[in-house]
């Protein structure tokens, strides 16, 4: 029997079927049924054909883990049938893409575990195949050095190929000593991909590429660790951190996710086969939960709600390897419910993770995350490789989503191949956000544009951040300014988004604009429902069982606007009649009167408890006051004072100084939260 890819004891793997790993076999043995009905096309199917990949290695396993014939016929079945097409892919970049790379995969893996019960003929077809195709692929990889998906490593096309390449290195290279150059140069290229990638874990393609282009750092991080004894896992923090990311962006039911990036719905993205790695390499107990959540109550819903192929049901190969029955299931409940993602400029806040909870999650960042742009600036200046690829980014510095219970209650476009900032809760300045849009790649093709007409614009400049950010686990108070992503024309000298929330009974957005030229200024919020206008500045929101009212403010007169946006995009053109269509119920809020400075509130609450806006003071109901400038009572230095009159606590924001009724506190920080006791800081 030849050494095993990703399989170090055959025979242990066979008895835990039976005892420690039936679930996960149950479920390879389900999937391999529905392939032995399955109808495969004899000529090259006009789709992504990214399930060859999948239904070789499930039957292939299937086979050596419990030697029943037919699966060793089934898998044959697939292998002859994709081997004798001429081409692998369709319409967009054939034979030198995902398409190929995928069967490539598979096929290579087969044809190592298969190898010494495959017929000579069998053997030889698969050899030839793999020859051919992975000479197409490292061809065109060499001939785009400088392009593309070979320096695209923040993408998920540079880490599927190359791991399709790898391991097809490491299945024929004895036979094809070319081969070798396959792993030689996917070691290169991975050893930039895991230096460049953020510690924290975070992808700026959202949660649904992550689960569909994530895995195959996994994958690949697996193969070379068993093949070569180099361990990613054990140097990697994006590796380590990155289930944390994803926990992070789980909407109120655990089921669904926050679909800030490119997410073609809102299941996709799961990935029980990445929770399990993650639990097994690093005893991690909240990655073994989740990933027995979804394999016992996620997994079939997920599969047929999902846009993304070949989906969930058919990673239980990966599943049942990756399995350690050991790691003992840690509760979600223990997570801290405040969570900043450094590197993308992320927050997310929610009340638990129960079905009942509330969630929300706010982004300013760097576009692609500040590592990636960084880096990828820096390799520009030293070397004139331009590796930002950003076509899963969209514009939505400063725009949040918020579920509650089943319901999203403010939502993201989620999937969009023409971008339109609109299309995000965030601010715009005369309707406008970035230099173009209704592009794909909407903030390299900006700053592109940007750069072009002035040469003399310094590109590092051209990000987003947050300012500031203090939590105590409770009361969360941040700041986010994006000024620079305006269009230069505009002359923008300040746009920024100051938050405050107390364990998400209320969520307060101020919002600050200061120009040179005057402008209208809009905020924008998308939901699913309609908003009923309550009053002139109150808005109700019913979605489900859940509601949630939303009120604005302002010195100036403001105006309001609804309307019906619909996102239609193609997912990809090898299957350009398949479409993604999203519909947006767009309340927009903007000054009447164009003017050079400007500050508007947003308040959002989920209770009916009255709220009351004085010019210096916002007060809700009898538990929440937040103060906004200084008053004969109250003197401070910082951006806001917020008092919760039930528990005492008193917060002040970026601040320096609070004295309330002669009773003074300083902090020497300043950037701080000054923490007070009621029966001192309110007698």
């Amino acid at each position: 029997m030849r050494d095993l890819f990703f399989i170090k004891d055959l025979q242990q793997l066979k008895e835990e079927i039976r005892t420690k790993k039936k679930v996960q076999f149950f479920q390879l043995m389900d999937q391999c049924d529905r392939y032995e009905v399955m109808a495969i096309p004899e000529t090259p199917p006009k789709e992504s054909t990214t399930y060859f990949c999948q239904a070789i290695l499930n039957l292939a396993l299937m086979y050596i883990v419990s030697e029943e014939k037919k699966y060793l016929t089934q898998a044959c079945r697939y292998i002859r049938t994709v081997c004798a097409y001429p081409y692998w892919g369709n319409a967009h970049l054939v034979n030198v893409d995902l398409s190929a790379s995928w069967i490539m995969f598979g096929l290579s893996t087969a044809y190592n575990w298969l190898y010494d019960v495959l017929e000579e003929a069998d053997r030889k077809l698969i050899l030839n195949k793999l020859i051919y195709q992975s000479d197409l692929m490292f061809t065109y990889k060499n001939e785009n050095a400088d392009k593309g998906w070979a320096t695209n490593y923040y993408q998920n096309h540079n880490w599927i190929n190359m791991t399709g390449l790898a391991c097809c290195g490491y299945a024929i290279s004895k036979e094809y000593p070319k081969a070798l150059e396959y792993i030689a140069a996917s070691k290169e290229n991975f050893e930039k991909v895991f230096d460049y990638l953020p510690e924290d874990g975070s992808d700026y393609e959202g949660v649904t590429y992550w689960r569909y282009g994530a895995l195959w750092l996994f994958i690949y991080a697996d193969l070379l660790k068993d093949r070569e004894n180099i361990d990613y896992f054990k140097t990697s923090e994006f590796l380590k951190n990155t289930v944390e990311y994803r926990i992070y962006q789980s909407a109120s039911e655990l089921r669904k996710q926050l679909n800030f990036g490119d997410c073609h719905d809102r299941y996709s993205s799961h990935s029980a086969a990445i929770y399990y790695k993650t639990a097994k390499e690093y005893k991690n107990g909240y990655a073994q939960k989740l990933g027995n959540l979804v394999v016992n109550y996620f997994a079939y819903e997920e599969q047929y709600q999902s846009k993304i192929k070949p989906g969930l049901l058919p990673e239980a190969w990966l599943n049942l390897l990756w399995y350690d029955s050991s790691i003992l299931e840690k509760s979600l409940s223990e997570l801290p419910h405040v969570k900043k993602f450094e590197d993308l400029g992320l927050i997310s806040i929610r009340t638990g993770f129960h079905k009942e909870s509330t969630v929300f999650s706010f982004k300013c960042g760097y576009p692609g995350g500040k590592k990636q742009f960084i880096t990828g600036l820096d390799i520009w200046k030293k070397e004139k490789k331009w590796i930002l690829s950003l076509s899963h980014h969209h514009p939505d510095n400063l725009s949040y989503i918020i579920t509650k219970g089943h319901s999203y209650m403010a939502i993201d476009d989620g999937y969009n191949r023409n971008i339109l900032p609109m299309h995000h809760n965030t601010l715009l300045v005369d309707r406008k956000f970035t230099d173009i849009e209704d592009k794909n790649d909407i903030y390299v093709e900006a700053l592109k544009k940007r750069v072009e007409q002035h040469p003399e614009y310094p590109m590092e400049q051209y990000y987003g951040s947050l300012d500031y950010f203090h939590t105590n686990g409770s009361i969360t108070m941040f700041k986010a300014t994006n000024t620079n992503l305006y269009p230069l024309d505009l002359k923008m000298k300040n746009v920024s988004r100051t938050v405050l929330t107390d364990s998400l009974e209320f969520i307060l957005f101020i919002n600050d604009f200061e120009s040179e030229l005057p402008h209208q200024y809009q905020s924008i919020l998308n939901t699913d429902v309609e908003a009923e206008k309550i009053s002139d500045h109150q808005f109700l929101v019913k979605n489900g069982l859940e509601q949630m009212s939303y009120f604005t403010y302002s010195v100036s007169d403001l105006k309001h606007e609804q309307f019906l946006q619909e996102v239609s995009s193609v997912m990809t053109t090898q299957e350009p009649d398949k479409k993604c269509i999203v519909h947006l119920n767009t309340l927009l809020t903007e000054n009447r009167v164009p003017s050079t400075k400007h500050r508007h509130l947003e308040l959002i609450c989920f209770n009916s408890e009255p709220v009351s806006f004085h010019e210096h003071m916002l007060t809700i109901g009898d538990k929440h006051q937040i103060i906004f400038s200084s008053t004969e009572e109250v003197f401070f230095a910082g951006d806001l004072v917020y008092l919760n009159l039930e528990t005492g606590k008193v917060a002040i924001a970026n601040g320096t100084k609070l004295s309330y009724r002669g009773l003074e506190m300083n902090k020497k920080t300043k950037q701080c939260m000054i923490w007070g006791d009621k029966d001192a800081i309110l007698k």
